[in-house]
């Protein structure tokens, strides 16, 4: 999904409260640290993101929200599985009506056998959810 919006819309909605611009500054972006991926993760609007891309993900989402297409964003929202077993996706969020479970991932090598297993839980156990990957 693809959105355009105008200069002055961009501008009118970044600067509301909440979106995390600060004096048309980025705060809390300093990197801090990467995983065995090589991603560095980044803390943005008081939120830890394990990737760059992850984090530009939630920039876009949240212009989503703010713009009314999307609600309820939520990030790294934690859904019960099977045996206590927790799965943590990058983002939920409804849109049309429709609960999306989404996934930010570098590619194929990122997807490890344990989120596989957890992300096939996950599907089993909530058919009513949209689940997504989103490669960067």
């Amino acid at each position: 999904m693809s959105v355009k919006f105008s200069t002055k819309e961009l501008q009118r909605i970044i600067a509301q409260p909440g979106y995390g611009i600060v004096n048309g500054e980025l705060p809390d972006n300093a990197p801090s640290g990467r995983n065995k991926f090589n991603a560095v993760s980044v803390v943005f609007n008081g939120i830890r993101f394990d990737s760059k891309a992850e984090m530009r993900r939630y920039g876009e989402l949240r212009t989503l929200e703010l713009g009314g297409q999307i609600s309820n964003l939520a990030v790294h929202p934690t859904l019960d599985l099977y045996a206590g077993v927790k799965y943590k996706p990058d983002f939920m969020y409804t849109e049309n009506g429709q609960t999306i479970v989404e996934d930010v991932k570098g590619g194929k090598a990122t997807q490890l056998e344990s989120f596989k297993n957890k992300w096939k839980q996950a599907k089993e156990k909530y058919p009513e959810y949209r689940f997504v990957i989103v490669e960067r």
